[in-house]
């Protein structure tokens, strides 16, 4: 009697494209790697469970005394600024005026003085007539005051204007000249015509 040859597997193939053997399922190569790299980095963010608890020491805060150079006043003593020191001067606590509407020149907008309603106005008349209207002597009292500071503001512009040209420092040329120093041919030079 012949012997029977053994039984060639033929489904290698299948199994290694991820077929099955005898109920058994295996996996390809890329799914496995896909497998092992997902555990990899789930365990990497799971903390060792040997690590221990870090004891940290308790520091007292202590108390640190700097030494230095006794101030050149002793405290208490306010800076020496002069009466009329300018504003942000070196040593000033910003000095102003008694309006700080109203620049050095003289120029500034007109800002109504406090006044209660009752009595008389800074203009010498009511600023309510007995019925409750606005009183038409305190308007005009008041325009004529606002007519006069912008007529000061007007001449005190001029004022600062004349003393500028008047320095050379009016134009744009004169600052040129203080800060650089002669540029281009010169005055000359330009209304010959050349």
């Amino acid at each position: 009697m012949k012997k029977k040859a053994p039984k060639k597997n033929t489904n290698k193939k299948r199994l290694n494209s991820g077929g099955a053997d005898d109920g058994a399922k295996t996996s390809s190569p890329p799914e496995m790697l896909s497998l092992a790299l997902c555990l990899g980095l789930a365990s990497a963010f799971v903390p060792p469970t040997s690590m221990q608890q870090l004891a940290r020491p308790t520091v007292e805060p202590s108390t640190v005394v700097m030494g230095g150079r006794k101030p050149l006043k002793p405290a208490g003593y306010a800076a020496d600024v002069k009466k009329n020191a300018r504003p942000l001067s070196a040593g000033s606590n910003f000095p102003t005026t008694k309006n700080i509407q109203i620049q050095r020149n003289g120029f500034g907008t007109f800002v109504q003085k406090f006044q209660t309603a009752s009595g008389k106005s800074k203009y010498g008349v009511p600023i309510f007539l007995p019925n409750g209207n606005v009183n038409p002597a305190y308007l005009a009292a008041e325009r004529k005051e606002m007519a006069s500071q912008s007529k000061r503001n007007r001449s005190a512009t001029e004022n600062k204007r004349k003393k500028l040209v008047a320095n050379k420092q009016f134009e744009l040329a004169d600052y040129i000249r203080k800060a650089i120093g002669q540029v281009g041919s010169g005055k000359d030079y330009y209304q010959s015509g050349k």
